[in-house]
């Protein structure tokens, strides 16, 4: 680890109310639950009053109302779960005459957020609300990608699984957003 490098289900090496804004984009989903609590408790605590907690990741809520079957869709397949599971398609194509991403997309996106990238919990932005609610934190919502109480803080990418080769600050720049995963909630202390 170098100085910069945090572990957040440890203690966040920030004093008490030094930081204006926490922001995680796909990462704690890759922690435990209880791992991810704590960490939100340890960013109320480094937050200055006022400061901001922003946090996005694959939300359960947000999966269930996927369209794969739409133009942007497609491209999320096309870019995202063919080349993770392209052994399966293969086989399934020449043994059994099946295109299984193309007619039936949903259970390969599921299986590919949940075994993919080694998440550990899947959260629904109801959950993290009440979470962050019970910690402390006030004026705590629900938002998209590119929305959010301060621009500058809405950093995060615009675009997932049609992210390849783009560059980050131009996708800022973007007003195209397409995330079939992710919902952002953001919080005040």
């Amino acid at each position: 680890m170098t100085e910069h490098d945090q572990d957040i289900t440890r203690p966040l090496q920030f004093a008490d109310g030094a930081v204006d804004v926490v922001f995680s984009e796909h990462v704690i989903e890759h922690v435990p639950f209880l791992g991810a609590v704590h960490f939100l408790q340890e960013s109320f605590r480094i937050l200055k009053s006022g400061g901001v907690c922003r946090i996005i990741c694959p939300m359960l809520d947000r999966l269930l109302t996927a369209d794969l079957n739409d133009a942007n869709g497609r491209i999320y397949v096309q870019n995202s779960l063919a080349p993770y599971f392209a052994r399966e398609q293969a086989l399934l194509t020449t043994t059994l005459g099946l295109n299984i991403l193309g007619d039936d997309p949903l259970p390969f996106m599921f299986n590919f957020l949940y075994m993919g990238h080694g998440h550990q919990f899947i959260w629904t932005s109801g959950l993290m609300i009440k979470v962050l609610q019970a910690i402390g934190f006030h004026d705590v919502r629900r938002r998209g990608p590119g929305e959010g109480i301060r621009t500058e803080y809405c950093i995060e990418r615009r675009r997932r699984g049609i992210y390849l080769g783009h560059d980050w600050q131009e996708e800022l720049r973007s007003r195209d957003v397409y995330d079939v995963e992710s919902f952002v909630v953001e919080a005040v202390k």
